[in-house]
């Protein structure tokens, strides 16, 4: 069982299969060399007391009534052997017509009960807030001031107009959000103002009016990568993944090849992680079976 995760991808599951097999494998050769050694260098045992009664005639009764209903299950399986076989024909097939038909979903708020602190406060901030999962579109122009351009900042806009259409998506942002509303309070807060800059020079000039911590969220120093926030209050690893999808949907619609973007964050990191453990079990049980079946071919010689 141990052995058969070692099959996963994720290293430290990895790890903790590939010790306990190590771990399993030393208590094995003690307990066949240095417990007998041990055992036979003490001395012989007192006997021990007897059970009292009650208990002795308790164990008696449980042993008898296991061996009967065992018996049972054997008798019942002799006798009816066609009605057992075809049942357990039957459900094989069942569970192989259902196999391709399960979800892999890991929902980390679902762990908590509906009235635990930590499940009410999450569900507080998507229902206040923008969201309480923040996933993150990283852009990476290629060259210095790419996103001091118009047209890769319209680009930018662009995508995020279409994330926002994104079922599950609650909120996002980007520079876009901040140079819109400087140009339109550069403007003298002309409503029709709000908008990219239509030259190069109006960017940069925006750029450098921008407040630094503000901007430092969405675009690096010398404006060769941006990011674009996404706010979620999505959980499970099955509606990240939908979303994760989605997201590149967009980013192969909306961008121009020269804009490099990937989907990145925290959430889709435990995602990944979550289904890589839960994908493996298929291959973890099948080697465990296996493993179990030569093991009780090899004890019973057939």
């Amino acid at each position: 069982g141990f052995a058969a995760i070692c099959l996963t991808d994720v290293p430290a599951v990895r790890d903790m299969g590939a010790f306990s097999v190590l771990g399993g494998g030393c208590i094995t050769v003690l307990t066949l060399s240095a417990l007998p050694a041990a055992l036979a260098l003490l001395p012989p045992r007192r006997e021990a007391s007897a059970l009292p009664a009650f208990l002795a005639r308790g164990s008696e009764r449980f042993e008898l009534a296991i061996d009967a209903a065992l018996g049972a299950v054997h008798a019942f399986s002799m006798r009816r052997a066609d009605a057992v076989l075809l049942a357990a024909v039957l459900a094989a097939g069942v569970a192989t017509w259902a196999i391709p038909r399960i979800v892999v979903d890991t929902d980390y708020v679902s762990f908590f009960d509906e009235d635990d602190p930590v499940r009410r406060d999450f569900d507080a901030v998507n229902r206040l807030l923008a969201g309480a999962i923040p996933l993150y579109v990283e852009l990476d122009g290629g060259e210095p001031g790419a996103f001091r351009e118009p047209t890769a900042l319209r680009a930018i806009e662009s995508l995020q107009a279409r994330i926002d259409r994104i079922e599950g998506v609650s909120h996002t942002s980007s520079m876009v959000d901040t140079l819109r509303r400087m140009n339109r309070a550069v403007e003298g807060d002309d409503p029709a103002e709000e908008r990219i800059p239509e030259l190069r020079a109006g960017v940069t000039e925006l750029l450098h009016l921008a407040p630094k911590d503000e901007m430092g969220r969405f675009v690096n120093g010398n404006q060769s990568r941006a990011n674009l926030l996404v706010r979620t209050g999505e959980v499970g690893s099955a509606s990240i993944r939908r979303l994760v999808a989605a997201l590149d949907a967009a980013i192969r619609t909306e961008l121009p090849t020269d804009i490099d973007a990937e989907p990145v964050g925290n959430a889709i990191l435990l995602a990944r992680s979550a289904d890589g453990i839960a994908a493996s079990q298929g291959r973890a049980v099948g080697l465990a079976s296996l493993a179990i079946f030569v093991l009780v071919a090899l004890a019973l010689r057939s």
